[in-house]
């Protein structure tokens, strides 16, 4: 639903906006052996222009959870929050929280 995702998408052959079927698309990627199906960064919400920077082999100005090709100080930001979501997770766990209640 993201602007751009869908034509993006539809150039590696997905038809449908549906994600059941783009999702099916996406393990026949992997299934048939072809190159490995970059495109998946924007199935793990890497940001549209991010995943097209690494596809292009562009040079990145930064890198944390993925290689960042634009706007580093918003992706500064998001890692951050990853970051203090990983320790409030691990954090509850040390305390003998479930992972249902954590989530």
């Amino acid at each position: 639903s993201r602007p751009g995702v869908a034509a993006f998408l539809a150039g590696y052959g997905y038809g449908e906006l549906d994600v059941d079927a783009a999702i099916e698309r996406l393990k026949s990627r992997f299934d048939k052996g072809e190159d490995f199906p970059h495109e998946i960064g924007v199935f793990l919400g890497y940001p549209l222009y991010d995943v097209e920077g690494f596809i292009e082999q562009r040079e990145c100005v930064m890198m944390g959870y993925w290689k960042v090709y634009r706007y580093p100080s918003a992706a500064r930001r998001l890692f951050a929050l990853y970051d203090a979501c990983i320790r409030e997770l691990l954090n509850g766990l040390r305390c003998g929280q479930c992972i249902e209640q954590l989530i």
